[in-house]
């Protein structure tokens, strides 16, 4: 009866452990799926390179560059997939590779998944280029 004691809290202090484990693998996994991926397919329809970037916005410490590439004229690039907590924003930013408009950037807050866009020229933007929505 003593050894029946002794082995049933043996028995629930190794099922106890087991239950916390399982509890966090759960949510050790959950946090990871929870850094979505994010993919750019850029098509550049202007006459001249862009530079694309995809950026994490860290408030108070910058931006950290997640994917970046120079788009030449009528090409396509994958940037990505590259992941960020679900809490952080993150950000595709083009810009004219050179001359006129070159550092002033076109910019966009990504969703979860693949973000499809095409580069064309706007005489009415800042930079000169706008982000319109892209074709599968």
């Amino acid at each position: 009866s003593e050894l029946m004691k002794v082995r049933s809290r043996e028995y629930q202090s190794a099922y106890g452990r087991g239950v916390k484990v399982g509890v966090f693998v759960t949510l050790s996994s959950l946090a990871i799926a929870c850094s979505p991926a994010r993919t750019v397919i850029l098509t550049n329809d202007t006459p001249g390179p862009v530079r694309a970037t995809v950026a994490r916005e860290l408030i108070g410490a910058g931006d950290r560059t997640l994917a970046s590439a120079v788009v030449p004229a009528g090409e396509i690039a994958t940037l990505g997939p590259v992941s960020a907590p679900f809490t952080e924003r993150v950000t595709l930013r083009v810009d004219a590779a050179v001359g006129l408009g070159a550092g002033i950037t076109e910019s966009e807050r990504l969703g979860w998944g693949t973000t499809r866009r095409r580069v064309v020229l706007d005489e009415m933007s800042v930079s000169g280029l706008s982000l319109i929505e892209g074709e599968d």
